[in-house]
């Protein structure tokens, strides 16, 4: 399979990028983004590409793709509203879009949040986006959508923390049930692209619980 990340140097995103690349069920990886990954592996070819509005430049390229593992997100505090409701919802809903004009059967896998609410009844700008990207996603007419929505995420790559990440980092030492490590969800959410999943939403009780996943 041919496999499209975006997001790929994120948390996240560089877990998802290091287990396909290590997957002998992964045939290329490409991933899209503005700096490069660190990585370097045969399988990998890394994409530069400034307009996240707009992939229609990338089209043979989204042709030739069987798994979206969308990664891509910014902290809310650090971007203006606009620029948060921008990168959230119509970033993903142009790379859909894109990937729609193919007619392939894509797997998309959407790294979302807990809290997420698609009916946009939540008094929280991060609930409400959040919950708009999953609607249009379910919306679309791509084959195969995954939607994961953990809880607290921790760090266990090396990554650098936040103020609030380290906030709740004696927390989840305490109470592990609140969330994931990196590294788990990054791999979960890896193997479910590959070998799909009985449920569309995994909640972070979900990807806690989940140990591995038989490939088709």
């Amino acid at each position: 399979m041919n496999v499209l990340i975006l997001g790929g140097t994120g948390m996240v995103g560089s877990e998802v990028l290091k287990f396909c690349l290590n997957s002998d069920h992964i045939a290329s990886v490409q991933v899209v983004g503005r700096k490069k990954t660190g990585e370097n592996h045969p399988k990998l070819k890394e994409i530069k590409h400034e307009n996240f509005l707009d992939f229609s430049s990338l089209q043979s390229v989204l042709e030739k793709i069987n798994i979206v593992y969308y990664c891509l997100g910014v902290y809310q505090k650090k971007v203006s509203k606009e620029d948060f409701w921008s990168i959230t919802v119509d970033y993903q809903d142009a790379l859909v879009r894109d990937l729609e004009k193919t007619g392939n059967d894509i797997t998309f896998c959407l790294f979302g949040a807990m809290g997420a609410d698609p009916k946009e009844r939540s008094p929280f700008l991060f609930s409400k986006a959040k919950g708009r990207a999953e609607k249009h996603l379910m919306r679309s007419s791509l084959a195969k959508k995954y939607i994961f929505r953990p809880g607290y995420i921790h760090p266990d790559n090396g990554f650098r923390s936040d103020i609030w990440i380290k906030l709740f980092q004696p927390i989840f030492r305490l109470f592990p049930v609140i969330g994931v490590t990196a590294s788990q969800l990054g791999k979960v959410i890896a193997q479910v692209g590959i070998a799909g999943y009985e449920k569309t939403i995994l909640e972070n009780k979900d990807i806690r619980g989940m140990k591995s996943i038989s490939h088709r």
